[in-house]
């Protein structure tokens, strides 16, 4: 998004803005992030009109309902079919329409259309980055986001077999346990299972170890043995006329 909304370019993402006393150490570090990283050539034009059709669904199309107090913005909504359940919620835009400062992508699993979920979500974040708080009527809109259940029962009945219900039930952070979250893993029905060791059972009751077995013997055929029916008939008669008299 942030390609589209700088016409050719972006920068890597990354949190920090900047460093206080900054030395040679730090530069090193933060270089990467301070390269414009152009893929590709595509002219100025192009990626006007792109802009301009996004703006279009900020008025007439399908976020025309979300607004930004005190900003015209581009986006598109998307609605993602989803087999396993409700279709998953899209929405990406970048603000404000001239001279960017922030470009969002957002994905609500099994909610529904782009513009009924992912999309005021969107516009709850632009209207934070950019004036700083939210309105009266943003507020309102963010509580009632916050308070609404869309994972599917499916997955519910998971944690519930698997006894972890605790995960159901939002956990809020402040900024000292941070740290804490970034350990925190994604539960998977397919972790493996290290085999138990019985550190009980004793040397001298264990099985012992198979004998290993020697290869067959195969019966050595002595050189009459060896030869074919005919070769025998045919040494036979050889033999035969060799006989004096």
């Amino acid at each position: 998004m942030a390609f589209i909304a700088n016409k050719g370019y972006y920068y890597t993402p990354h949190f920090i803005d900047s460093v206080e006393e900054e030395d040679e150490i730090d530069k090193k570090l933060l270089e990467n992030f301070r390269v414009k990283q152009e893929v590709t050539k595509i002219p100025t034009e192009y990626f006007d009109v792109i802009k301009e059709g996004m703006h279009d669904v900020t008025v007439f199309g399908t976020a025309a309902f979300i607004k930004v107090p005190g900003h015209e913005f581009c986006a598109k909504t998307g609605t993602a079919q989803n087999p396993h359940g409700k279709n998953h919620s899209l929405f990406v835009c970048f603000a404000p329409k001239d001279n960017p400062k922030i470009a969002v992508a957002v994905i609500v699993e099994n909610a529904g259309f782009g513009s009924t979920w992912a999309g005021p979500i969107a516009g709850l974040i632009m209207e934070k980055y950019l004036n700083d708080t939210l309105t009266k009527e943003s507020k309102t809109k963010a509580d009632n986001l916050s308070n609404v259940d869309l994972m599917p029962e499916s997955i519910k009945a998971w944690y519930i077999r698997n006894n972890k219900t605790e995960m159901l039930t939002p956990i809020e952070y402040n900024n000292d346990e941070l740290a804490d979250v970034w350990d925190m893993e994604m539960i998977s029905e397919n972790t493996p299972v290290k085999a138990k060791v019985d550190t009980i059972k004793k040397i001298d009751t264990a099985a012992p170890p198979a004998k290993p077995v020697a290869p067959p013997v195969k019966d050595k055929k002595t050189k009459e043995e060896a030869l074919n029916p005919k070769m025998k008939k045919k040494k036979a008669n050889s033999k035969t006329n060799n006989v004096s008299i």
